[in-house]
């Protein structure tokens, strides 16, 4: 599988392991071919626009990452773009950020410039529901996996316009 091929991300889950590792597991959205109009109310729709689903087929990948100092994840609707986030690395729904904002709330409310050795960098993931925010000593590794997605979980609606 090709990860930068990939149009858009669901998160499916998140686990953590003492002391510092941190595994999330990603599901592929795959845009429909046939248009549909998106309901507003009775009165109003939108569109056409493609929806957006996971389906059984759907490509799953796992991001793990060791050495972690803290993360944090936000309800995709309620996060907002971040100014001077200033991407350097990108990697399917991975950047490395120079200036993430979460990282200068880290180290203004913790001790980790002061207490911490050695480089650590930030990384931002965002998917249709969920966004990333991680602070790591070590770049995460990226692999796809060979299980289904899980289709019990309930998604959030996406549409593209094409």
């Amino acid at each position: 599988m090709n990860i930068e091929s990939v149009a858009t991300w669901f998160f499916e889950s998140l686990t953590q392991k003492y002391p510092d590792e941190l595994s999330i597991i990603l599901v592929e959205g795959i845009k429909s071919a046939n248009p549909e109009m998106v309901e507003i109310d009775a009165e109003n729709s939108l569109g056409p626009y493609y929806p957006v689903k996971v389906l059984s087929n759907s490509a799953c990948i796992e991001i793990n990452f060791s050495e972690v100092l803290s993360y944090q994840v936000v309800n995709e609707s309620y996060s907002a773009p971040q100014t001077e986030m200033k991407s350097a690395d990108l990697l399917g729904p991975i950047q490395k950020c120079s200036k993430l904002e979460y990282l200068q709330y880290l180290e203004s409310d913790s001790l980790i410039t002061q207490t911490r050795e050695g480089e650590y960098s930030s990384y931002y993931i965002w998917t249709e529901d969920q966004a990333f925010f991680v602070i790591a000593s070590k770049e995460p590794g990226v692999k796809s996996l060979t299980k289904s997605p899980d289709l019990t979980i309930e998604r959030a609606k996406t549409y593209f316009a094409k």
